[in-house]
C-alpha cells in the first residue's frame, strides 16, 4: 500500500498518530505473512532435499548429457561435459564442466562415473 495516500487525511498530530498505528498494524500483518511464506518455503525445501538425498542413496536417478568441444575463439576450444541428473519426480539438475584438454575432461568424466554409479545410457560421449 502507498502510505502517502494518507497524507491528505492528516490535519493534526493526533491524525499522524492514528495513521501511524494503521501503518504499523499493516506492516506487522505483512511481516507475519512473509514469515509464514518463508517458513513454508523452508519446510518444503528441506522435504525436497531429503527426497533428493533418498533418490541418490537408492540410485533412483539417471544421467543424461554429452561431451563436446566448444569454440572459445578462432584458435581456442574447450572440451566440455554437460550433465543432466534426472530424478523420478521429473525434475532435473544441470551441470557444465569446461576443460582445456581432453585428458582433463576424461579424468573428470571418470570421476563422475565413479561417483554416480547409475544408468548412463542417455549420455553421449562425442569426445572420447
Amino acid at each position: 500500500m502507498n502510505y502517502l495516500e494518507y497524507v491528505n487525511s492528516v490535519f493534526s498530530s493526533e491524525d499522524i498518530s492514528h495513521y501511524e498505528k494503521i501503518i504499523d498494524d499493516d506492516i506487522k500483518i505483512q511481516y507475519e505473512q512473509l514469515a509464514k511464506r518463508k517458513a513454508e518455503f523452508m519446510l518444503k525445501s528441506n522435504e525436497r532435499v531429503n527426497k533428493i538425498n533418498e533418490y541418490k542413496c537408492n540410485k533412483q536417478y539417471v544421467i543424461m548429457g554429452e561431451t563436446f568441444s566448444k569454440v572459445i575463439s578462432k584458435d581456442k576450444r574447450k572440451k566440455s561435459i554437460f550433465i543432466i541428473f534426472r530424478y523420478p519426480d521429473g525434475t532435473q539438475k544441470y551441470k557444465y564442466y569446461d576443460f582445456d584438454s581432453i585428458d582433463e575432461m576424461r579424468a573428470k568424466l571418470s570421476e563422475l562415473k565413479n561417483t554416480h554409479q547409475v544408468e548412463w545410457v542417455n549420455f553421449n560421449e562425442k569426445i572420447k
